[in-house]
């Protein structure tokens, strides 16, 4: 059964420049959508945002689902975790977040949680305005568009 989740952006147009691995953010930001949706409740919503501050470009996630107790939320990046009740619910192998996490904090970013049970999570990646690497970390990679599955 369709659950009809409403998947919007908000976001005001504006330019700004920062530095990411594109096949990697897609990753992360594919992963972060899917979970948001997966998680959510029966004709729930999840809004995507982008937002800036001196530091960072930042994307937020947000999605109207069960919420993730402030007890589980630092387990929600460990490796093979699925959360209790959770789990039951949705297939997953608990290494999307600590993946995620991984590949945005090699690009010298990290992913952030604010979360409310019953009433939603926000996810949120915070990418440098600056170049943190070494360039060759940025470079395009040749037509690897793949089909914008998740390696994990």
């Amino acid at each position: 059964a369709a659950s009809k989740i409403q998947l919007s952006l908000e976001t005001k147009p504006f330019e700004a420049k920062c530095y990411f691995d594109e096949v990697r953010i897609r990753q992360v930001l594919t992963n972060l959508i899917n979970n948001a949706i997966k998680y959510n409740k029966p004709s729930g919503a999840v809004v995507v945002s982008i937002k800036e501050n001196d530091d960072n470009i930042l994307v937020y996630i947000k999605d109207t689902g069960k919420g993730i107790s402030a007890e589980d939320q630092p387990k929600v990046f460990n490796e093979f975790e699925t959360l209790g009740k959770v789990a039951h619910h949705a297939k997953g192998t608990g290494l999307g977040l600590p993946i995620s996490q991984r590949m945005i904090q090699f690009m010298g970013g990290d992913i952030k949680l604010e979360s409310e049970p019953g009433v939603g999570s926000t996810f949120w990646i915070e990418v440098p305005k600056r170049a943190v690497l070494e360039s060759e970390h940025y470079r395009k990679r040749p037509d690897d568009t793949g089909s914008g599955d998740l390696a994990a």
